[in-house]
């Protein structure tokens, strides 16, 4: 899961023609904190059903 959101990060960002801006390094934080999330999301579902 996390490779696949990498992924989408690198396409989107060789699609931006790797133009940095502020706004840009914010986004990545928040697509960062919210594949932890998701990551975190998996693995709690997972311990339910195997509990």
């Amino acid at each position: 899961m996390t490779f696949f959101f990498r992924e989408m990060r690198t396409i989107e960002t060789a699609l931006t023609f790797g133009i940095i801006t502020g706004a840009d390094v914010l986004y990545g934080m928040i697509a960062s904190a919210w594949t932890v999330l998701a990551a975190v999301n998996c693995y709690f579902f997972i311990y339910l059903i195997l509990i």
